[in-house]
Order: C-alpha cells, then sequence, then structure tokens
C-alpha cells in the first residue's frame, strides 16, 4: 500500500510565535509582554546571555539563511500605567502542524474535507498540564497552531494584521490523555485523539475581555504567582530540574555581581525565573491585566 504523503508545516514554530505575540498584545489592550512590565518596574530591561553551544541546540535554535522581515515585526510600545492592575498569566505553546488533504488520510473520516494535526509530546504536555493546575484561576495556559502551512501564508497573515483570526487556540488541560488534535479551522474548536472527542475551549478574540473581567485580581507582586508556580513544577520533576537549576543558579550569581536594591532584586529573579522556564519548556508568555 502506497504511504501517504502529509504537508508539514513550512515554517517553524519560533517563526509564528514572535509574530503571533505581536499581534495578541497589539491587538488587546489587556495583554502586556513581561518584559515591558519589567522595564516599567524597574526602570530598565534584563537579559540574560548564554553561550553553551548545546544550550542552543537543544531548544532547535540554529542559524538557516534569512529573510528579510522589513517592518512585519514591530514591538508593542503599549503604555503600563502605575495603576494597572494585573489578572492572570497566559501561557502559549506554538506548534507546527501537519496538514493533511488525502482521503486515506487517518482522520478523514472525522472531517471529510482537509484537515490540520499535530501529535502531543507527552512530557510537554505533562509540564503544561502542571503548570495550568498549578496556575488555577490565575492563568490559562494554550496551544497555539496555524490553519495554514506555507511561508508566504505566514507573512501575509502577519502584514495583513489578521494572524490571530488564523490560529486555532486549544486549551492544554482539555487535550490531558489525549496523543493528537486535529482541526480545520481558526478559533477553538477540534477533535481530540484518542477518543475520538470534540473539543471546545477558550477562543481569544471572543473571550479574552470577559476572561480578565471575571478573574480576580493578582493581590502579590507583578511575577510572584508565575514565579511561584515554576518552582513548584520545578520540585515536583514536571520540568528539566538541572537544567533549569543549572541556569537559575549562573543567573543569581552573575545578580549578585550587581548593586541592585533588594526590592528590585525580587523582582528581575522572578522575571528570570519564569523567562528560563518558558525557554525549557518552549512556552510564551503574556500577562494579562487592565
Amino acid at each position: 500500500m502506497k504511504k501517504q504523503r502529509d504537508t508539514q508545516t513550512l515554517f517553524g514554530e519560533k517563526s509564528f510565535e514572535q509574530p503571533l505575540l505581536q499581534a495578541l498584545i497589539a491587538s488587546h489592550p489587556q495583554l502586556f509582554s513581561p518584559g515591558r512590565i519589567l522595564e516599567e518596574r524597574v526602570g530598565y530591561d534584563v537579559a540574560v546571555q548564554c553561550t553553551l553551544g548545546s544550550f542552543w541546540s537543544s531548544r532547535g535554535i540554529h542559524c538557516p539563511p534569512g529573510y528579510p522581515l522589513g517592518t512585519l515585526f514591530n514591538p508593542s510600545k503599549k503604555g503600563i500605567s502605575e495603576t494597572t492592575r494585573y489578572r492572570f498569566n497566559l501561557f502559549v505553546q506554538c506548534k507546527s502542524p501537519e496538514y493533511l488533504d488525502k482521503a486515506d488520510a487517518r482522520e478523514w473520516k472525522y472531517w471529510e474535507q482537509p484537515y490540520y494535526r499535530f501529535d502531543l509530546t507527552l512530557h510537554q504536555q505533562k509540564t503544561l498540564e502542571k503548570l495550568a493546575d498549578r496556575l488555577g484561576y490565575g492563568g490559562l495556559v494554550l496551544y497555539a497552531v496555524p490553519t495554514f502551512h506555507t511561508l508566504d501564508d505566514l507573512i501575509q497573515h502577519t502584514l495583513k494584521g489578521n494572524l490571530i483570526s488564523n490560529i486555532n487556540f486549544p486549551e492544554v488541560r482539555k487535550l490531558s490523555r489525549h496523543y493528537r488534535y486535529t482541526y480545520t479551522r481558526p478559533g477553538c474548536e477540534g477533535i481530540a485523539l484518542s477518543g475520538p472527542t470534540k473539543i471546545r475551549s477558550y477562543s481569544l478574540e471572543e473571550d479574552l475581555p470577559q476572561l480578565v473581567r471575571q478573574s480576580p485580581y493578582n493581590t502579590g507582586t507583578v511575577f510572584e504567582e508565575a514565579a511561584a508556580c515554576v518552582e513548584d513544577i520545578v520540585s515536583e520533576n514536571h520540568c528539566p530540574g538541572l537544567t533549569f537549576r543549572s541556569l537559575t543558579d549562573s543567573v543569581e550569581q552573575a545578580l549578585k555581581e550587581l548593586n541592585i536594591e533588594p526590592a528590585t532584586l525580587l523582582v528581575i529573579r522572578r522575571f528570570l525565573t519564569v523567562s528560563i522556564f518558558c525557554s525549557l519548556a518552549r512556552v510564551a508568555w503574556i500577562i494579562a491585566g487592565e
């Protein structure tokens, strides 16, 4: 029997993660970049330099031929007020799906039309489920998968400002005990396998304002809740603990050499704790507030 040929998405997950985050933050007044919040709170931004080649290789980062971005990605300069109150943390993991357009595709019987699918990575799913459970009402953890599969489509949707409306956002917790997710269109509807089980989760475009209004205000300082969640997950071995600890120990050593007052140092430490976790877990982080 001839093996069916599937079409892999012709761009990497990181290629659409950045324009997607920029689009989300730019289009929703309730969403803020943690880096921008840090800059407003402490007066400057923070970066961590890692020259360990094996670390970047483990993240799948290399130096392929470039593409002229021009004005594709314009970082949001949204103002952040001292009175801004933070509601919850939004974590998004971008995935590159397969596109299937042949009737002999395994899940064709559920859709009877071309569709997309991606397989869940078990250890990633467990880490993200633990993050979602620990956050509770203080956060939301989603996958983001495109309903297109060419680089030209990605560029055109970014330029036209309709990238978000061409993304499917299944909720991590609703994919628990499944190994695959299939879908045909943007939004939050799909079929998870094994099962099959119909999945209906949040629509960021439609549901985000209500989610922000319904979520309790974060009574702790900025980044406090997210950092506490990360520490819990690492302590329970739901994340590469040794790698995480080696990186945070290096950061801690570097911070000790800086003359920073304690309150500011605590904010930076929490920010970097979550940022390192996000890099290892391959997940993006946004903060919602008003």
